[in-house]
């Protein structure tokens, strides 16, 4: 057995397990496992890290009659970065839930992360608001939300690309295992949900640039790291 390679895949357990930056953390996870798997090393016998295949489960967040302007959002995120899958069910009769697929500890970072950033995204929209009254409330308001998503997405994107890049000649390897990851979840949801119908939703025309800027600038100062003394993300805005 490769003594380096044993130290490396140390390194990264350690680093999975006390980075302050919760998807830095999931991303060096990944990589431990992608170099124990191309070089057949058993990650369970190392430090007694225990490796353990987890079932899929699923939890919700109840909405009430009505849906959080920013979730759509959110969940995107939570799905492009964060190993979940969302599904909003119910009606305004019944209630609105956001339901939560994937395995038990990358749900509850979910959740958590979604409360975090429904009051962050929220709040730092009055806060501009207040500063910069619009007469068109409707279109401001969507083009900092989204101005918001994209500045978030891209310094997620960015952490994700220097991680896979840092893998060199493993990152295919890498990335097939990640492949069979999303391939197990979304037929988790298959089973849980049956078929999904998505409605996709217009974008609109018309758009703020002023509020797609500042919102995009709120977005880049989010920091999801985990909370002292927790292993549950904190967010901050700078």
């Amino acid at each position: 057995m490769n003594d380096a390679l044993i130290e490396r895949i140390k390194k990264l357990l350690a680093l999975a397990g006390n980075n302050p930056n919760e998807h830095e953390a999931q991303l060096a996870m990944e990589r431990a496992k992608a170099i124990a798997l191309e070089n057949e090393i058993d990650i369970a016998k190392l430090n007694n890290f225990q490796s353990k295949e987890e079932k899929y489960t699923s939890e919700s967040i109840d909405f009430g009659k009505r849906s959080p302007i920013v979730s759509r959002y959110i969940t995107n995120i939570l799905e492009k970065f964060f190993r979940v899958r969302c599904i909003r069910v119910g009606s305004r009769m019944s209630g609105m839930k956001m339901a939560f697929i994937g395995k038990t500890q990358d749900i509850e970072t979910a959740m958590y992360i979604f409360s975090f950033l429904q009051n962050a995204m929220t709040s730092a929209w009055q806060e501009y608001y207040d500063q910069n009254p619009h007469s068109q409330l409707r279109t401001a308001r969507e083009s900092y939300y989204l101005g918001f998503y994209n500045g978030l997405c891209g310094k997620l994107r960015k952490i994700e690309e220097q991680a896979t890049q840092n893998l060199g000649e493993n990152s295919s390897k890498y990335a097939l295992m990640c492949k069979s990851d999303a391939d197990k979840l979304n037929n988790a949801l298959s089973q849980m949900f049956g078929r999904i119908t998505q409605i996709a939703k217009k974008a609109s025309n018309s758009r703020d640039i002023n509020a797609y800027s500042n919102g995009f600038k709120d977005g880049e100062s989010v920091n999801l790291s985990k909370g002292v003394g927790s292993s549950r993300p904190a967010m901050q805005l700078h």
